[in-house]
């Protein structure tokens, strides 16, 4: 998509990994848990880095509650929410996800390197990150689960819904609601 629209992709992930030194000890070990970022302390870290992207993004992982959906709504233009129906084919992508240190670009079988555990780019080993284990996530996805419907509707009416796993359907769909919307 960050290809596709010539926007930056922001993962709020990467962004915490990069930057929790930031932030006090207290949140680190709760985030680190699987626990949340309260709605104060997710937007004072974040805007600030949106605000340097005058031109648009694309962000992932924001907003994980509704106060924090309240507190973006005037700052996006379009959200989309995707569901996958299955959560152990969820637990699945997470399991297999690899990133690279340095860069934080993320591979996968959707979007796998050209040589097997190694970055495209710089040809550097390929990681597992700390916070990708079936524990954290499961907190993590019942959490989701227990609040996604309200998001969704603080979002209204920017919102999108997109069901499926087939990442390259949902692109063409998300490109053709973007160009509506420009449009």
């Amino acid at each position: 998509l960050s290809d596709a629209t010539n926007l930056p992709f922001l993962s709020m992930g990467n962004i915490y990994r990069d930057n929790k030194h930031l932030l006090p000890v207290e949140t680190v070990n709760r985030v680190d848990q699987g626990g949340l970022m309260s709605d104060d302390e997710c937007m004072s870290f974040l805007l600030p880095i949106l605000n340097m992207f005058p031109g648009g993004w694309i962000l992932d992982g924001v907003p994980r509650t509704v106060g924090q959906a309240v507190l973006m709504r005037d700052a996006m233009d379009m959200a989309f929410s995707f569901r996958v129906q299955d959560d152990n084919e969820l637990v699945k992508r997470m399991q297999s996800r690899l990133f690279h240190v340095r860069s934080g670009r993320t591979y996968s079988p959707f979007a796998p390197s050209k040589r097997d555990g190694f970055d495209d780019i710089t040809g550097e080993p390929l990681t597992k990150r700390s916070d990708d284990n079936v524990q954290v996530f499961m907190k993590r996805l019942a959490g989701h689960a227990a609040t996604i419907g309200e998001i969704e509707r603080a979002l209204h009416p920017k919102l999108h819904i997109i069901s499926g796993t087939d990442s390259r359907e949902n692109l063409r769909l998300i490109l053709d609601l973007i160009n509506c919307h420009l449009w």
